[in-house]
Protein backbone atom coordinates (compact mmCIF):
# COMPACT_ATOMS: atom_id res chain seq x y z
CA UNK A 1 0.00 0.00 0.00
CA UNK A 2 3.31 2.40 -0.42
CA UNK A 3 1.50 3.42 -3.92
CA UNK A 4 -1.43 4.55 -1.72
CA UNK A 5 0.93 6.87 0.29
CA UNK A 6 3.22 7.72 -2.60
CA UNK A 7 -0.16 9.37 -4.87
CA UNK A 8 -1.32 10.68 -2.11
CA UNK A 9 1.55 12.68 -0.94
CA UNK A 10 1.94 13.71 -4.64
CA UNK A 11 -1.77 13.79 -6.12
CA UNK A 12 -4.40 12.76 -4.04
CA UNK A 13 -4.57 15.35 -0.99
CA UNK A 14 -4.85 18.09 -3.87
CA UNK A 15 -7.54 16.09 -5.63
CA UNK A 16 -9.65 16.09 -2.02
CA UNK A 17 -8.29 18.69 -0.02
CA UNK A 18 -11.26 19.00 2.34
CA UNK A 19 -10.88 14.74 2.65
CA UNK A 20 -9.43 12.56 5.69
CA UNK A 21 -8.09 9.03 4.56
CA UNK A 22 -7.42 6.17 6.76
CA UNK A 23 -5.97 2.63 5.83
CA UNK A 24 -6.33 0.09 8.27
CA UNK A 25 -4.93 -3.23 8.63
CA UNK A 26 -7.54 -5.50 9.58
CA UNK A 27 -6.97 -8.13 12.23
CA UNK A 28 -6.74 -11.50 12.02
CA UNK A 29 -10.26 -14.51 11.82
CA UNK A 30 -12.31 -13.50 14.46
CA UNK A 31 -11.26 -10.37 15.86
CA UNK A 32 -11.68 -8.46 12.19
CA UNK A 33 -14.20 -7.71 10.04
CA UNK A 34 -15.08 -10.62 7.93
CA UNK A 35 -17.64 -11.95 5.38
CA UNK A 36 -18.79 -15.03 5.26
CA UNK A 37 -17.37 -16.55 1.76
CA UNK A 38 -17.50 -19.89 0.14
CA UNK A 39 -18.62 -21.52 3.25
CA UNK A 40 -15.56 -19.90 5.46
CA UNK A 41 -14.78 -16.16 6.33
CA UNK A 42 -12.62 -14.05 4.55
CA UNK A 43 -10.86 -11.36 6.30
CA UNK A 44 -9.61 -8.66 3.67
CA UNK A 45 -6.20 -7.35 4.60
CA UNK A 46 -6.87 -3.93 4.08
CA UNK A 47 -9.68 -0.95 5.09
CA UNK A 48 -9.48 2.10 3.06
CA UNK A 49 -11.56 4.43 4.74
CA UNK A 50 -12.29 8.25 2.53
CA UNK A 51 -14.01 10.72 4.51
CA UNK A 52 -14.75 13.60 2.28
CA UNK A 53 -17.24 15.82 2.56
CA UNK A 54 -20.70 14.46 3.88
CA UNK A 55 -19.80 11.47 1.81
CA UNK A 56 -17.35 8.29 3.79
CA UNK A 57 -16.30 5.38 1.00
CA UNK A 58 -15.30 1.97 2.85
CA UNK A 59 -13.17 0.02 0.73
CA UNK A 60 -12.04 -3.50 1.46
CA UNK A 61 -8.56 -4.06 -0.51
CA UNK A 62 -7.40 -8.05 -0.75
CA UNK A 63 -3.88 -7.67 -1.84
CA UNK A 64 -2.85 -11.44 -3.52
CA UNK A 65 -1.73 -13.49 -6.28
CA UNK A 66 -4.39 -15.06 -8.53
CA UNK A 67 -2.86 -18.15 -10.53
CA UNK A 68 -4.88 -20.34 -8.67
CA UNK A 69 -7.89 -18.34 -8.54
CA UNK A 70 -11.17 -19.36 -10.08
CA UNK A 71 -12.86 -17.95 -13.08
CA UNK A 72 -14.48 -14.56 -11.76
CA UNK A 73 -18.11 -16.40 -11.85
CA UNK A 74 -16.96 -18.80 -9.16
CA UNK A 75 -14.87 -16.53 -7.10
CA UNK A 76 -16.67 -14.95 -4.23
CA UNK A 77 -13.37 -13.07 -2.93
CA UNK A 78 -13.78 -11.48 -6.38
CA UNK A 79 -17.34 -10.97 -6.79
CA UNK A 80 -17.49 -9.56 -2.85
CA UNK A 81 -17.84 -5.95 -4.31
CA UNK A 82 -21.13 -6.84 -6.19
CA UNK A 83 -22.72 -7.92 -2.71
CA UNK A 84 -21.41 -4.61 -0.85
CA UNK A 85 -23.05 -2.02 -2.95
CA UNK A 86 -26.58 -3.38 -2.08
CA UNK A 87 -26.00 -2.72 1.73
CA UNK A 88 -24.57 0.72 1.45
CA UNK A 89 -28.04 2.36 1.76
CA UNK A 90 -28.79 -0.02 4.34
CA UNK A 91 -26.21 0.60 6.45
CA UNK A 92 -26.00 4.21 5.61
CA UNK A 93 -30.12 4.02 7.02
CA UNK A 94 -29.69 2.48 10.02
CA UNK A 95 -26.60 4.95 10.36
CA UNK A 96 -29.12 7.60 10.38
CA UNK A 97 -27.50 8.86 7.02
CA UNK A 98 -28.87 10.07 3.93
CA UNK A 99 -28.57 7.41 0.91
CA UNK A 100 -25.68 7.75 -0.93
CA UNK A 101 -23.52 9.27 1.45
CA UNK A 102 -21.63 6.06 2.20
CA UNK A 103 -20.44 3.64 0.01
CA UNK A 104 -19.20 -0.06 0.54
CA UNK A 105 -16.75 -1.66 -1.85
CA UNK A 106 -13.81 -4.36 -2.30
CA UNK A 107 -11.37 -4.71 -4.83
CA UNK A 108 -8.56 -7.47 -5.17
CA UNK A 109 -5.15 -6.30 -6.61
CA UNK A 110 -3.48 -8.94 -8.28
CA UNK A 111 0.08 -9.20 -7.73
CA UNK A 112 -0.01 -11.90 -10.51
CA UNK A 113 0.70 -9.22 -13.78
CA UNK A 114 -2.04 -9.45 -16.22
CA UNK A 115 -0.07 -10.79 -18.77
CA UNK A 116 0.62 -14.06 -16.49
CA UNK A 117 -2.99 -14.04 -15.26
CA UNK A 118 -5.32 -13.51 -18.78
CA UNK A 119 -4.60 -16.90 -20.30
CA UNK A 120 -5.67 -18.39 -17.02
CA UNK A 121 -8.80 -16.07 -16.31
CA UNK A 122 -11.94 -17.46 -18.02
CA UNK A 123 -11.53 -17.84 -21.83
CA UNK A 124 -8.71 -15.71 -21.98
CA UNK A 125 -9.47 -12.55 -23.83
CA UNK A 126 -9.65 -10.39 -20.50
CA UNK A 127 -7.78 -6.77 -20.71
CA UNK A 128 -6.96 -5.08 -17.84
CA UNK A 129 -9.87 -2.91 -18.39
CA UNK A 130 -12.27 -5.53 -18.21
CA UNK A 131 -10.09 -6.61 -14.78
CA UNK A 132 -10.75 -3.44 -13.36
CA UNK A 133 -14.50 -3.30 -14.33
CA UNK A 134 -14.63 -6.39 -12.07
CA UNK A 135 -12.59 -4.56 -9.27
CA UNK A 136 -9.21 -6.67 -9.79
CA UNK A 137 -6.78 -4.03 -10.48
CA UNK A 138 -3.10 -4.71 -11.71
CA UNK A 139 -0.88 -2.23 -9.44
CA UNK A 140 1.29 0.32 -11.80
CA UNK A 141 4.00 3.26 -10.96
CA UNK A 142 1.04 6.10 -11.45
CA UNK A 143 -1.19 5.58 -9.30
CA UNK A 144 -4.13 4.64 -11.61
CA UNK A 145 -5.45 1.76 -9.79
CA UNK A 146 -5.07 4.34 -6.42
CA UNK A 147 -7.14 6.20 -8.00
CA UNK A 148 -9.84 3.38 -8.70
CA UNK A 149 -9.80 2.56 -5.40
CA UNK A 150 -10.64 5.94 -4.05
CA UNK A 151 -12.85 6.80 -6.93
CA UNK A 152 -16.97 6.03 -5.63
CA UNK A 153 -18.89 4.31 -7.77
Amino acid sequence: MRHLRDWWKEAGSALHPEAELFLLRNQARGRGVGFSLEGRGFYPDFILWLIDGGHQRVVFVEPHGMLNAPAYAEDEKARLHERLADLSDTIAERSGVPPGTVSLDAFIVSATSHAELKPRYDDGSWTPEDFASKNILFPDTNGAYVQRLLAAQ
